[in-house]
């Protein structure tokens, strides 16, 4: 191929490439023309699972990012390089450029191979996660006949970090932080129940291993809830931190203040005792409708 052919054929894979990539980006803003039929002022309440729905979008993003480069850059990897050696004379050392130009380019497969089972695998997760806590929405819906206020992903700022609430239900009997936690069901060790998850007070045993993260984590958010809630009414409502396993038989023996339930016996433990009077369950939830509605339309 002549020095002039192979400037064409390049020139004519950008121009293509250049095309597409124009084309893709033109029918994406295409889609967001028009008017909304409301204000954008307005803001909705969030919804079961919204911080993972907005983490789903942004991986299938990432995901199709990568796949576009996952055919482009290694190509340019390969071919740019061959391209130029049109123009050099490298002699005896032919050999030794082409194995480090197809090492190159197996360095940048590789890569986007890599990165792409990465946000497949979290993508995988995220959607585990949100079925989970679309589970424990739905079971705590009866809640609502009676009385109770039930809000989920909850915005919060941490000392370090910001991180959400799964569900905060609030009604006669009290104030609660429930954290959903959804797994998958593996072969137990030792011949243990592949469907059962016990609590010991610090840790979750599950079948396949100890988890004291999730215990922690359901603690934490109940103690920074109640701090919340400090601050603005001037008082200190006792906050009982929950943890949901949709789909697992669970240890229901109480360790402190937490107890860990399946999503099936989330609303009779609930209904369980009497606390709070009506005037403190609406001022307490006027407080959390004030910071869950900040969905933008």
């Amino acid at each position: 191929m002549t020095p002039n052919a192979t400037l064409l054929t390049l020139a004519f894979f950008i121009l293509t490439t250049g095309t597409y990539i124009a084309g893709v980006a033109f029918a994406a803003k295409r889609t967001r023309t028009g008017r909304y039929p409301v204000g954008k002022d307005i803001k909705l309440l969030r919804q079961p699972g919204e911080g993972l729905r907005e983490r789903i979008e942004k991986i299938d993003g990432q995901m199709n990012d990568e796949i576009f480069k996952g055919f482009l850059v290694p190509l340019c990897v390969l071919f740019l390089p061959l391209i130029v050696l049109k123009w050099l004379k490298v002699g005896d050392q032919i050999l030794i450029v082409l194995v480090v130009i197809l090492v190159g380019y197996l360095i940048s497969l590789g890569y986007r191979v890599w990165t792409l089972r990465k946000l497949v695998i979290e993508l995988r997760d995220a959607r585990l996660g949100l079925v989970g806590e679309r589970v424990v929405a739905d079971a705590l819906e009866p809640l609502k006949e009676s009385g109770y206020r039930v809000f989920h992903d909850i915005p919060a700022q941490g000392a370090t970090k910001a991180f959400n609430l799964d569900h905060v239900v609030v009604g006669p009997t009290g104030v609660f932080a429930i954290e959903t936690k959804a797994r998958r069901k593996y072969e137990a060790r030792d011949g243990g129940k592949d469907h059962e998850v016990k609590f010991d007070g610090e840790a979750l045993i599950w079948p396949n291993g100890r988890d004291t993260d999730s215990v922690k984590q359901a603690r934490d958010n109940a103690r920074w809830l109640e701090e919340w809630l400090f601050k603005l009414l001037g008082r200190r409502p006792v906050v009982t931190p929950i943890l949901a396993i949709p789909g697992w038989y669970t240890d229901e023996t109480a360790h402190g203040n937490l107890r860990v339930l399946s999503h099936k016996r989330l609303t009779h433990y609930l209904s369980q005792g009497s606390r709070l009077d009506g005037d403190a369950v609406d001022l307490i939830a006027r407080q959390l409708d004030s910071l869950c509605r900040n969905v933008e339309v």
